[in-house]
């Protein structure tokens, strides 16, 4: 118990000093196959007050065709793209009924950001905190 409240202190602080609001959502995408719309559905919605949101790290990644490592090949795709890392860490007071996952979104200061990972943080037989690893990319800017 001691442990918990511990933690509990530590979060409050870090919710002073980080703290940004964020919206999570949990998508359903679905398409009509005789007219060929595609349709969005929000099925669940979560405003938190005050995430603990850290700044994030960016990283220029090169994906590429198996072709462009073969010998000899005339059409080669492959591009340059930075990826934008964010950890959050959500109070799991802050979010009730919700247990973030990794199809689910969150939306911090108007930016949709894919959740790639989402860790609980229990102590004893309860939930503290969730971790949770978000990323989105950004273009390639002109050279």
């Amino acid at each position: 118990m001691r442990h918990f409240r511990e933690i509990k202190k530590v979060l409050y602080k870090l919710k002073r000093q980080f703290g940004t609001p964020c919206t999570m959502l949990a998508e359903t995408y679905s398409t009509d196959f005789a007219t060929g719309v595609q349709a969005t559905t929000v099925t669940y919605e979560q405003t938190v007050n005050r995430a603990i949101v850290l700044p994030r790290g960016l990283t220029r990644v090169f994906s590429y065709d198996l072709s462009f490592i073969a010998a000899n090949k005339n059409f080669t795709y492959g591009g340059l793209y930075d990826i934008n890392t964010r950890n959050i860490i959500i109070d799991a007071g802050d979010v009730t009924g919700f247990d973030p996952q990794i199809p689910n979104i969150i939306v911090i200061a108007s930016r949709r950001y894919n959740i790639k990972s989402a860790e609980k943080y229990d102590v004893g037989n309860r939930v503290a905190a969730y971790h949770i690893t978000a990323i989105d990319s950004e273009a390639q800017p002109d050279v």
